[in-house]
């Protein structure tokens, strides 16, 4: 139970980590009319790279990478 339990907290820390990343480039591009939002990978940094994509189309309009300790959010 303890190894069940320490993995799921690792995957619920991740999870937190990735919504933060996500909240935090929401609140940079400033709407979300006709957008959404993903995260596409974790960088060799540790940062988080997030991209804002047209909810009609799917194109991706922007990419940043978040450090989500920091809460730094730099355009791509």
């Amino acid at each position: 139970d303890f190894c069940l339990s320490r993995g799921l907290g690792d995957v619920y820390k991740r999870q937190s980590k990735e919504d933060k990343a996500i909240e935090l480039v929401k609140k940079k591009w400033g709407s979300t009319e006709g957008v959404y939002f993903s995260n596409m990978a974790i960088n060799s940094r540790g940062n988080y790279i997030v991209t804002v994509n047209d909810s009609i189309t799917s194109k991706t309009l922007a990419f940043y990478e978040v450090d989500v300790e920091n809460e730094m959010v730099k355009e791509r």
